[in-house]
């Protein structure tokens, strides 16, 4: 009797001990909440309404002559945001509806003419990438009139001549412009604009990797609606990875979330590591050659980055949305949106990912198993069974 009780309290204290030791491993693995603090440079802090304009005073009016002369745009009409006070506009509906439903892919504006045989077999594998979750936006988030975001510090007025006369906002540092230049590892950047590009393809997609995960639990826990876009979203049809070759990111969002983007988190980082940067013209909403980029997820030890573009309605039409690229996408297109996975994570893409895909790459970009890349002397082959590009 006593041995059997003195061994049930080895057994109670060695359960104890264990449980006692792997709290520490149990706390680390827990998901941890954004931190996010203010981005701070030469040992003054940023507040949403500064920019780099002193910084780069010769580089922007360069760009701004340049742009008066030889720029087509500049002698069309621009089209802004018309930003109006809270108790002006008419009430906020929903700002979004997330619902379950059965993954549809298939429909006819998707299909691939050119190959019918590997259309089912495409579609087969992105439905198996979605959560089966979507999210439905209201049209006035696309809306150019919008009401003002709570702390919002953007003064039109001021920005007004930059926006005129197509301001350049951001620097890139290296001949693809694939990192910000105050960020970029200088003996990695040639100045030569002829020069190839010069990446360590490791370091770039661990840091890209890094980035996107940041910006999806952010955007969780904000209640930011996004979705991928561009090279991203083809990499996501692939392996719902990012392509091996690729060296950015390219998400899209509407003016109303870009705008709020702008008021709260503008000259922040998140994790201390992550700064987001908006640019002042982003009430411009006609194309700009030098501003297409409304804003970016930069990552201050790499300068690596992430695109972001925020799509509008424009000419009265609520059928398509533009960004100032211009893409423009059917609104059927976008949403609703589908909740899917992307490098492990939860992400949101456009409801006819597949269609977006087709008119902007071609459908050899969703079949073809062998792809070289212009800027990279390798040549990338599809493996079927390990469902990754391998280089040759």
């Amino acid at each position: 009797m006593r041995k059997a009780a003195f061994r049930r309290f080895l057994t109670l204290q060695a359960l104890i001990l264990c449980t006692v030791a792997a709290l520490p491993v149990l706390y680390l693995a827990l998901p941890r909440a954004v931190v996010i603090s203010p981005y701070v440079e030469n040992d003054t802090q940023r507040t949403h309404h500064q920019y780099q304009y002193e910084e780069h005073a010769d580089n922007h009016f360069a760009y701004l002559w340049k742009s008066e002369v030889s720029n087509p745009a500049s002698s069309q009409k621009f089209i802004f945001l018309e930003i109006a006070a809270a108790n002006d506009s008419q009430p906020e509906q929903t700002a979004a509806a997330t619902f379950r439903s059965q993954t549809n892919c298939g429909s006819k504006k998707e299909q691939l003419p050119t190959y019918p045989s590997q259309f089912e077999a495409i579609c087969q594998r992105v439905s198996g990438f979605d959560t089966g979750d979507f999210r439905n936006l209201s049209h006035t988030h696309f809306s150019l009139s919008q009401r003002t975001p709570a702390a919002f510090n953007f003064s039109q007025k001021a920005d007004f001549m930059r926006q005129n006369y197509n301001f350049k906002y951001f620097f890139e540092a290296g001949s693809d412009g694939k990192r910000d230049e105050r960020f970029a590892e200088k003996s990695s950047t040639p100045k030569n604009p002829q020069a190839p590009p010069n990446h360590d393809l490791s370091t770039s997609n661990k840091s890209l990797r890094a980035l996107i995960k940041a910006w999806s639990q952010f955007c969780r826990e904000q209640h930011i609606s996004w979705w991928l876009a561009h090279g991203t979203l083809l990499g996501w049809q692939w392996n719902t990875r990012i392509l091996p070759w690729d060296t950015d990111l390219d998400i899209q969002m509407t003016v109303r979330e870009l705008l709020h983007v702008a008021a709260r988190f503008n000259q922040t980082l998140l994790n201390s590591r992550f700064l987001v940067d908006v640019s002042p013209s982003i009430v411009v909403r006609s194309a700009q050659a030098y501003s297409a980029i409304d804003a970016r997820l930069i990552d201050t030890k790499t300068g690596y980055l992430m695109d972001i573009t925020g799509l509008a309605f424009l000419d009265g039409s609520e059928d398509t949305v533009v960004c100032k690229k211009p893409h423009a996408y059917q609104l059927t297109d976008i949403l609703p949106l589908h909740e899917t996975v992307f490098e492990g994570v939860k992400v949101w893409r456009p409801h006819a990912a597949l269609r977006i895909l087709k008119e902007e790459y071609g459908e050899a970009a969703l079949v073809s198993t062998t792809y070289r890349p212009s800027t990279i002397s390798r040549i990338y082959k599809w493996n079927d069974g390990g469902n990754e590009w391998i280089a040759s």
